[in-house]
């Protein structure tokens, strides 16, 4: 299964996709309204931002309580600096297990998979594909 389909969904992971949409729809039954900040650039991390990706958070962020952050430390610690200046809390809202390792596979048309996983974990341990599959 491909990790990212260009024609079917930009750079965006259906996987991820879903899962952020689950997450708001549960916040959305208990009555908390939500909404979602994409990155549209390829690097998707946040420790990574422009000043013009925090300057629209910011903006954003403005009409909200509080931000949740699926990511990583820095991408908390982003959120957190460009946030400060306003009245919006924000949330680590995933953890961090380890950073995943592979082969990028290219196929046609403009697809990309991922070959040969593995994780890496904090204590850079790698574990291979089958034991996260068990994970």
């Amino acid at each position: 299964m491909p990790f990212i389909e260009f024609f079917k969904h930009g750079i965006k992971t259906p996987a991820y996709e879903d899962y952020v949409g689950e997450t708001r729809k549960s916040l959305e039954h208990d009555g908390i309204e939500t909404g979602v900040f994409t990155s549209y650039l390829p690097c998707p991390a946040t420790c990574l931002w422009t000043r013009g990706q925090r300057t629209r958070l910011l903006k954003q962020a403005e009409k909200y309580e509080a931000a949740l952050v699926m990511g990583c430390e820095s991408a908390r610690y982003t959120v957190e600096q460009t946030l400060a200046d306003i009245n919006c809390d924000v949330i680590l809202g995933m953890q961090l297990v380890g950073i995943t390792n592979a082969n990028l596979k290219f196929g046609f048309p403009l697809t990309v998979e991922l070959n040969n996983l593995a994780r890496v974990t904090a204590n850079e341990q790698t574990e291979d594909a089958q034991s996260i599959e068990a994970s």
